[in-house]
């Protein structure tokens, strides 16, 4: 497993509409966040682990919906030099695989004003 920059994901980030002051950052949080496989998910929590996620092609063959963030009237931050020089675990010379999708087969997601 691997985790890191890569895929076909869009990311955007977006400025926080409610500001920095409406945070309380003079008590700050650690969050641990443990990653497990399916035999450690097993051996920590005796829980049987969750089916594994479908891949893209699987996707392609059923023609099973893809779905596209409708945020065009969003204006994404710039991307930071720190992030743009992160790579996959793999390393940056990790192949790139490409299913074709169907156009039908996605799905736009709109804002909830509109609906």
């Amino acid at each position: 497993m691997g985790l890191g920059a890569g895929g076909k994901i869009a990311q955007r980030i977006y400025a926080d509409p409610h500001g920095l002051q409406t945070w309380d950052t003079s008590q700050p949080i650690t969050l641990w966040i443990q990653i497990l496989n399916s035999i450690q998910f097993k051996l920590l929590t005796g829980v049987k682990p969750p089916p594994s996620v479908i891949a893209s092609e699987i996707y392609a063959k059923y023609h099973l919906p893809w779905f596209e963030l409708y945020d065009e009237d969003q204006k994404a931050l710039a991307q930071s030099d720190l992030l743009a020089s992160v790579v996959p675990t793999g390393g940056s010379s990790e192949g790139e695989k490409t299913v074709p999708m169907r156009e039908e087969d996605v799905r736009i997601i709109r804002d909830r004003k509109d609906r």
